[in-house]
């Protein structure tokens, strides 16, 4: 039972977690996917304490960064008018972090159910998999939000 909660919590984060980065922050529907991927981060996270038995396994310590960053990423917007502007990007920052950590962990089982053993070279690719994805990401939502640094005509950095 906490099994199928499980996997129908990550595939709410994965299905919500990419719609949000259709639409724009402030739009009612993007404010109702956000309460969703923050619905299947709960659910992913408490039934994936509930499931894990061994102790504190890697899978787990991702759970936990996961929901912590999504935790993050909605306790910002509360925090908007103190943070001023700049909660927006801590905002999409903390997301597509939480994001990185649910495709991450769905990509460790997925694996795992193709019947391969996931050595430890196999986990440090998939953890560090993020690591040149988000740059990328973090750029296109810049430039997006108006947060992209302008380009310099004339390659000097002083006139900036």
């Amino acid at each position: 039972m906490f099994l199928i909660l499980h996997i129908i919590g990550a595939l709410v984060a994965l299905g919500t977690g990419l719609a949000a980065y259709r639409w724009q922050n402030g739009t009612k529907i993007h404010r109702w996917i956000g309460k969703g991927y923050l619905l299947g981060w709960v659910t992913l996270f408490s039934t994936g304490i509930i499931i894990s038995r061994q102790g504190i396994t890697a899978p787990d310590v991702l759970n936990g960064l996961g929901m912590a960053s999504a935790a993050f990423a909605y306790g910002v917007i509360f925090f908007r008018k103190r943070l001023g502007r700049r909660w927006l990007r801590l905002h999409y920052q903390w997301m597509s972090q939480s994001y990185a950590f649910v495709c991450v962990a769905t990509l460790n089982q997925l694996i795992a159910r193709m019947g391969i053993e996931i050595t430890f070279l196999i986990f440090a690719a998939e953890v560090s998999l993020p690591f040149f994805i988000l740059p990328y990401v973090g750029k296109k939502l810049d430039q997006r939000y108006g947060f992209a640094s302008k380009p310099n005509p004339l390659g000097n950095p002083a006139s900036n």
